[in-house]
């Protein structure tokens, strides 16, 4: 009984104060950001309001 009281609290700690691993680098470091278009925005929130619309459905069900 008190070894997983202890096992619980390790845990906890561990949780708590750990610090997390990164298993890899970043991969879009090296990528820079561009301006989109006009009719590259104008696309984009469209694509967005299928997804979010999709999504709505999704929970719906």
């Amino acid at each position: 009984m008190i070894d997983d009281l202890i096992i619980e609290f390790d845990k906890g700690l561990k949780v708590l104060f750990a610090k997390p691993k990164g298993s890899r680098p970043r991969p879009d470091l090296h990528i820079k950001d561009t301006e989109l278009t006009p009719e590259e925005k104008k696309r984009t929130i469209e694509l967005m309001r299928v997804n979010h619309a999709g999504e709505v459905c999704a929970q719906a069900l």
